[in-house]
């Protein structure tokens, strides 16, 4: 069972880093002729229809073709990735771990490995919830110099993208590595050897 908590484990670390690394952890609808091609948020750029095709770009770039007077992204952004990569590091650390005390018969990395395991699923959690911050905060037209959120009362809501989707069940696939590990991860003892006489 060891190994299928390292399994689960796995395969929630590969869609954290696949749901990180794509830019549409949010997604709004655009009226006509871009209705079939929403932008989409990401933890470091953005993709819009410009009239003929879909563009991304950073959010610095962004900002400086669109609103130059604007001096950036609020720290939200970086907060969510700075958090997203926090747990990539952390499940990578204990995906080894894991491997190391399934294979190796390790004891001594149970610990480690379910320490490094909750910690990137609370970075994975915390990562989430801020990111989607933005999609209820509303850009401060006062404070010229930042960004606060994504939402504008006069667009569509922006819903929950793809890359978010990877990224939560990612985090579930974890919780559910652990869970499994947590439980079964102890290496068995070894049988006593059984006397002659009895």
């Amino acid at each position: 069972m060891k190994i299928v908590g390292l399994g689960l484990t796995v395969l929630g670390l590969v869609l954290t880093i696949v749901g990180t690394s794509l830019p549409s952890w949010g997604t709004q609808e655009q009226p006509s002729p871009a209705h079939n091609n929403p932008t989409t948020f990401g933890l470091n750029s953005l993709c819009y229809y410009d009239g003929t095709a879909m563009e991304c770009l950073t959010y610095s770039d962004w900002i400086d073709k669109f609103t130059p007077a604007t001096d950036k992204v609020g720290a939200w952004l970086t907060v969510s990735m700075a958090f997203a990569i926090m747990a990539i590091l952390a499940l990578t650390v204990a995906t080894m771990a894991m491997a190391g005390h399934a294979k190796m018969k390790m004891d001594k990395l149970k610990k480690p490995a379910l320490g490094a395991a909750g910690f990137g699923i609370l970075c994975q959690l915390i990562a989430i919830a801020v990111f989607a911050y933005g999609f209820t905060a509303e850009d401060d037209k006062e404070t010229a110099d930042v960004i606060e959120g994504f939402y504008d009362p006069t667009a569509e809501d922006i819903k929950v993208g793809m890359a978010m989707v990877m990224v939560i069940v990612g985090m579930l696939l974890n919780v559910a590595g652990l869970g499994v590990y947590a439980v079964m991860g102890k290496n068995p003892a070894p049988l006593l050897a059984v006397h002659p006489g009895v």
